[in-house]
C-alpha cells in the first residue's frame, strides 16, 4: 500500500488540492473575449507541388485563408485563419473561402495575451 499512515494520505490530498487550485486560478485569466470584426483580406496561395501519378508534371495545391485586424487597449493586432484543406485549383480554393472582405466574423482573443486569437467558426 502506498499510504502507510493517515498523515501521508493527508499530505497527498493536500498536494492534489493545491495543484487543482493553482490550475484553476491560472485558467481564470484565460477567458476568451468575443469580437465581431470585418475580414480585411482573403487569400489563396500555392503551397506545394506533388508529382502526379498520371504524368511527369507537378500538380500544384492551393490553400485558402483570411486576415482580420482588431484593437485591444489601443494596440492593433492582426490575426489569420487558414483552412487546412488543400485544393486543386485557385478557383476551387476561392470558392471555399467562407468569408468575403468586409463580412463580419466572430473572433475570440485572450485578454491576458491579446495577440493570441482565433476564428470562432
Amino acid at each position: 500500500m502506498i499510504f502507510r499512515d493517515g498523515v501521508s494520505y493527508f499530505y497527498f490530498l493536500a498536494l492534489v488540492l493545491l495543484w487543482l487550485l493553482f490550475f484553476l486560478w491560472g485558467r481564470r485569466g484565460r477567458k476568451k473575449e468575443p469580437l465581431e470584426l470585418p475580414v480585411v483580406a482573403a487569400s489563396v496561395e500555392e503551397i506545394c507541388s506533388e508529382e502526379s501519378e498520371d504524368s511527369d508534371e507537378s500538380a500544384p495545391k492551393y490553400t485558402a485563408g483570411v486576415i482580420y485586424s482588431y484593437k485591444v487597449g489601443g494596440e492593433v493586432y492582426r490575426g489569420t485563419h487558414d483552412w487546412p484543406e488543400l485544393y486543386g485549383s485557385p478557383e476551387e480554393a476561392r470558392e471555399k473561402i467562407k468569408y468575403r472582405i468586409g463580412v463580419k466574423i466572430q473572433v475570440q482573443y485572450d485578454p491576458a495575451n491579446p495577440q493570441y486569437s482565433y476564428l470562432d467558426e
